[in-house]
């Protein structure tokens, strides 16, 4: 409990001055020479870098205290797959292809849209990641019971059996010769997970070592 108040506070603490840092930054870019452009679009996008972890330490910290709010409403699979155009150009600048299946005439899930966008997000990045050019990536649904099960299945190198059990721990990267940069802060799979289980579901992944992963996640029909 202890740790997981630090991170709160930790967060709440950067977010003012890194608010402060960019609107700074903003007005500098207005004002200085072109040769300053290049020094302060990457300080730019450092900020952006950071930002985005406070918000994600946030959302875990709200997540993991049982304090994060979750709207959840009748909403359609489909309409939720619909909102992930953002990430498609990322896949094609990879030459990684995105292929959806969903089991027809799926009931509809108790679930906040947005939440679960990013759940989607996180997990289509963290395949992203780890494809090689040319593979795909796929997202599989089918009712289950009283849930909807998702796949998210990519042909990357796949995980060490022995580091299975931690890749949905708190900055944990299983391949950590990737750069922070590159493969993230390792937030994004504790983040999916903490959603998942907030919509009364459970998350899980499964590996073989050079054939690729596949994450599964459930989330409640709505009665």
């Amino acid at each position: 409990i202890m740790r997981r108040n630090l991170t709160a506070d930790i967060a709440h603490e950067l977010r003012t001055p890194l608010t402060i840092l960019r609107a700074n930054l903003d007005e500098l870019q207005v004002k200085t020479r072109d040769a300053d452009q290049v020094i302060i679009a990457n300080l730019q996008d450092e900020v952006l870098r950071m930002s985005k972890l406070v918000k994600d330490m946030e959302i875990l910290a709200l997540a993991e205290t049982g304090n994060l709010r979750i709207n959840k409403n009748q909403v359609r699979l489909e309409a939720v797959l619909d909102r992930i155009a953002p990430v498609l150009p990322e896949f094609e600048g990879r030459g990684v292809a995105l292929e959806i299946t969903l089991e027809p005439n799926l009931p509809e899930i108790m679930a906040d849209p947005d939440r679960l966008l990013q759940v989607f997000l996180n997990l289509l990045s963290n395949a992203l990641v780890h494809s090689p050019e040319g593979s795909k990536v796929f997202i599989r649904g089918a009712k289950k019971e009283s849930f909807i099960e998702i796949l998210i299945i990519d042909q990357g190198a796949g995980i060490d059996p022995a580091q299975l059990p931690y890749v949905f721990e708190r900055f944990y990267r299983a391949d950590t010769s990737r750069s922070r940069r590159e493969g993230g802060m390792g937030l994004g799979l504790a983040i999916a997970r903490s959603l998942v289980e907030a919509h009364g579901g459970q998350i899980g992944v499964e590996s073989t070592v050079g054939q690729g992963s596949i994450f599964t996640f459930n989330i409640p029909i709505a009665n």
